[in-house]
């Protein structure tokens, strides 16, 4: 069996935005095997990646005096010190999805371009309603990235990967908040369709 290492190579162009959720988005997907190559599946992913941020602070009472400075007993004094940590987690899952390429064999030089059209599923984050509460807490933030994702799986080959980042605007956002999402019900999102297209003329 032989494993080649880079069979295949992967181009992806889309506009970055910004989309709302329940809209499409048209990106352009470019193939140009190195090889003649075997493509189990081809398929385009909208990421979502929730990072959770939290402020974490602590007093600790001082310790000194004379004693400590002669060796003895450690004193207690009135003095306190208070240190901050920023703290994160990082979440991410596959929101919307599209296969566009199934069971087809690509020939070496030759190169093949799928207009390629993603449904945006109508579907909040996992965790929008937490992000909402957080509003009005100053030690803590939930935010969203979004990435579109395209992805070959190949037989005896190394699965090329692209990803563009793209702006999603969700509704009642902060419209302060980052430019790639916003805070915002604890809904799992994940959905898997066909594309009705295939390779451009």
């Amino acid at each position: 069996m032989v494993y080649r290492l880079r069979p295949l190579q992967l181009e992806l162009d889309c506009e970055e935005g910004p989309y709302k959720l329940g809209e499409r988005i048209d990106l352009t997907v470019e193939l140009t095997p190195n090889a003649d190559v075997d493509v189990r599946e081809g398929r385009v992913d909208l990421v979502c990646e929730e990072r959770l941020s939290r402020t974490e602070r602590s007093i600790q009472m001082g310790m000194g005096g004379p004693g400590a400075i002669q060796g003895t007993k450690m004193k207690v004094t009135t003095d306190y010190r208070t240190s901050t940590v920023l703290r994160q987690s990082d979440e991410s899952y596959v929101h919307s999805s599209v296969v566009f390429l199934e069971d087809t064999r690509l020939s070496a030089g030759r190169t093949s371009s799928y207009h390629v059209r993603l449904e945006f599923q109508p579907v909040p984050p996992r965790h929008l309603d937490d992000a909402v509460g957080m509003e009005r807490d100053a030690t803590s933030s939930l935010t969203f990235k979004w990435t579109v994702v395209a992805s070959v799986n190949i037989v005896r080959g190394r699965d090329p990967k692209r990803q563009r980042m793209v702006k999603v605007t969700l509704p009642g956002a902060d419209e302060a908040s980052s430019d790639t999402g916003q805070r915002l019900i604890n809904r799992p999102g994940k959905s898997h369709q066909k594309a009705p297209t295939g390779p451009a003329a």
